[in-house]
């Protein structure tokens, strides 16, 4: 072959013909040639011609569909390694190809350059290795004297494609492996004597019945085996391996041998997860990067970009600096964030506030997440950035409902004190005091049915947070008070024959003391007054009582001594007097 790859694709899709020529242009820069023909029948005339390394070819042409397809090229050129390309829906057909000769399969749609490098590649080197190996054998047929130069060549073959090859004789239990296979199991050839049972022992924990059943059937059955399984070497880490196995049998059918190879695929898989969280994260509308050990970032998605209006190349090789004008990032290695990522090898999430390139301001929520390596360590990082800018925009909006709500009910507690210095006025004259209660009864009644019909609508917004929540509880606990409080007032009735009775329900004093606090905690804010409590152990959970009444004194006894301290702090203490 010579130094340039020499590649003919029979593609009649122009589109597709134009897309593989740009990703083999990114796959071997300078280093590859490629014809083209549309039609099968032209495809045959260029092989007549040329002398190809690698045939790329699509199975629906128009003057040829199917295996039929790949079956004319094979008989023409079954020299040369074959790549078959088929539609999402022909996945089955590639593997047919494949089982027939073919090398390798691409699916259009999951084509990118990546991917074809490794196909050729693969290609190239696999028909070397099947190549190597049926040079070989007709070799040791033909002359047993260069059997030593063969195996070195097959050797060497197998460590360029990290294949090791094993042999079990059924019938003595011996058991022989190559040198790459010792080298795949992170051995020096020869370090110790490979037993079956020995190699068993390499087997994951979690893949060995699985892989010990799967050769059992193969026996029973007396049919090649293929699967794939993960091993623990000699150092604890773990690898990937694609196993392949045939079985000899004698002219009567006795199985005398059972051949195989192991193919580290471990880089592979990688490529693949990569490939896979890639494609995820490009159809994602966060914001996602992908970054090295170091935090350097390799790659970010289209969601980056539309958030942040920066590319890859603006923020490749960086920590992202940019996005927090010139300050550090969670994958900064100073940051203690990114410490902890390394050190602990778990997903972690945080607040930060980031900035686009025309200097928008977004506050997003970040997780970082580790991908470990084969010896459990952190190779790359993914950084995921949900924007959460209305959530902290609505926590500011709560801030100030919650001061309305505030000067509501202030203005409440003004109309109560009101209602009770018109009582004692019009108390001599019973049609002016029913006129005045009918008065205030909806002037009242109206604001308090709003403050607490308002406050269960905020309450239902998702997006508080639970210290927005407790606050709104308190609003909404204080105002329904207080509507108890005015509909007794308002209640001529009982307040003519004295009939305002004393309720006996259970509550909890821990929440009904936690509510005072929090209703009353702006106002010692305000006076720069420390505002705590305290409950003895001894005082049970649950009591009976009027908690509503109980909480119009607490209200009362508080707000009094808030007003009347101009330092220092208030206290309210519970404390048991006697046990009943």
């Amino acid at each position: 072959m010579s130094d340039k790859i020499n590649i003919l694709l029979i593609e009649d899709n122009r589109g597709d013909a134009d897309l593989i020529d740009i990703y083999l242009k990114e796959a071997f820069p300078n280093t590859f040639t490629m014809s083209t023909a549309d039609y099968l029948q032209k495809g045959l005339k260029l092989l007549s011609r040329g002398v190809f390394d690698v045939i790329i070819i699509d199975l629906s042409l128009p003057d040829s569909s199917g295996l039929e397809t790949f079956k004319s090229v094979f008989d023409a050129a079954n020299e040369v390694p074959i790549i078959v390309l088929t539609g999402l829906e022909d996945e089955a057909m590639g593997i047919a190809t494949v089982k027939q000769g073919a090398q390798d399969f691409l699916i259009k749609g999951k084509i990118n350059s990546k991917t074809i490098k490794r196909s050729v590649n693969y290609s190239i080197e696999r028909y070397k290795l099947l190549k190597s190996l049926a040079e070989n054998a007709k070799k040791l047929e033909e002359k047993t004297a260069d059997l030593l130069g063969e195996q070195q060549k097959l050797a060497q073959a197998q460590k360029l494609a990290h294949v090791g090859s094993w042999e079990w004789n059924i019938k003595d239990n011996s058991f022989t492996s190559s040198d790459e296979l010792y080298r795949i199991l992170k051995l020096e050839p020869g370090e110790i004597v490979l037993t079956y049972e020995s190699f068993l022992d390499f087997i994951h924990s979690e893949d060995k019945d699985n892989v010990i059943s799967e050769i059992n059937r193969s026996i029973k059955k007396q049919r090649p085996f293929e699967f794939s399984n993960r091993i623990v070497r000699k150092d604890g880490s773990v690898r990937f391996l694609q196993a392949k196995g045939e079985l000899i049998t004698d002219k009567d059918g006795n199985i005398l041998k059972v051949v195989g190879t192991a193919q580290d695929i471990t880089q592979k898989k990688k490529e693949e997860q990569l490939e896979q969280l890639a494609l995820v994260a490009i159809k994602s509308y966060n914001a996602v990067t992908i970054a090295d050990r170091e935090g350097k970032i390799e790659w970010v998605n289209e969601g980056f970009t539309k958030l942040f209006g920066y590319r890859l190349k603006d923020v490749k090789g960086t920590y992202g600096e940019i996005l927090r004008k010139g300050e550090q990032t969670g994958l900064s290695p100073d940051n203690e964030y990114y410490k902890i990522l390394l050190r602990e090898k778990k997903p972690l999430s945080y607040e930060n506030k980031n900035y686009s390139k025309d200097g928008k301001e977004y506050w997003v929520l970040t997780s970082l997440t580790p991908l470990l390596d084969d010896k459990g360590e952190v190779d790359k990082i993914v950084s995921i950035d949900s924007d959460i800018t209305r959530q902290k925009r609505a926590e500011q909006e709560l801030i100030i409902a919650n001061k309305i709500a505030e000067h509501s009910i202030y203005k409440g507690n003004k109309a109560l004190e009101e209602l009770y210095k018109a009582k004692k006025e019009v108390e001599e004259s019973l049609k002016v005091k029913e006129q005045f209660l009918a008065n205030m009864s909806h002037e009242i009644r109206t604001p308090m049915n709003a403050i607490i019909g308002f406050t269960n609508l905020l309450l239902k917004k998702h997006e508080l947070t639970e210290e927005g929540k407790q606050y709104l509880n308190a609003i909404k606990t204080s105002g329904q008070n207080l509507l108890v409080i005015i509909n007794d007032i308002l209640d001529f009735s009982k307040l003519e024959l004295g009939k305002i009775t004393i309720e006996s329900i259970p509550f909890k004093l821990s929440q009904l003391v936690s509510t005072v606090v929090d209703l009353m905690l702006p106002k010692a804010i305000e006076k720069n007054i420390k505002l705590s409590y305290s409950i003895e152990k001894e005082i049970p959970e649950t009591l009976m009582g009027d908690p509503t009444r109980l909480n119009q004194v607490l209200v009362n006894l508080v707000g009094n001594a808030i007003k009347f301290s101009n330092e220092g702090g208030v206290k309210i203490s519970v404390t048991m007097i006697h046990d009943s």
